[in-house]
């Protein structure tokens, strides 16, 4: 029944029908609740609908029970950069990176948290280079990388 339930929201979601997403993936959840899946889905639809808290809630849950899920910690960067709160969101995108380090959107996310918000341009840097490395593509970010690399040979 969880994953019938699931599925079913999933469908409700792709037609636009909030509500009833919503309603099918707490269908999920009451049949299952350890259901990461329908957890994880259901804080994706809250943060699409701006209900912040109940989103970083339910993540906040679904780590604590599931460390290794890089993308329920992404999830919670993005929604700590959303609330101004840039250290916290760091933590969650490195958390992120500790679960799979090839996760190169968490290593763009930690430049831009180190170049815009918590003034480090060297850590910034480092995690550009990790992005570029693992085939992100940035017009912007290739150049500050290739700036600062021919600055420092100077």
């Amino acid at each position: 029944h969880a994953e019938a339930a699931l599925y079913v929201g999933g469908l409700y979601e792709q037609q636009g029908n909030d509500s009833a997403a919503e309603q099918a993936y707490r269908q999920a959840l009451a049949a299952r609740p350890d259901y990461t899946e329908a957890q994880y889905q259901l804080a994706l639809l809250y943060k699409k609908q701006q209900k912040m808290s109940q989103a970083v809630d339910l993540l906040q849950a679904l780590v604590a029970r599931q460390p290794e899920h890089a993308e329920a910690y992404y999830t919670l960067g993005v929604l700590q950069v959303g609330l101004k709160k840039y250290q916290t969101a760091v933590q969650h995108f490195e958390a992120a990176i500790a679960a799979r380090a090839d996760f190169r959107e968490a290593h763009y996310s930690v430049g831009v948290c180190y170049e815009f918000y918590l003034p480090n341009l060297t850590k910034a840097l480092e995690h550009y280079r990790r992005f570029l490395e693992l085939g992100g593509n940035d017009s912007r970010v290739q150049q500050l990388v290739q700036h600062s690399s021919g600055a420092s040979k100077r």
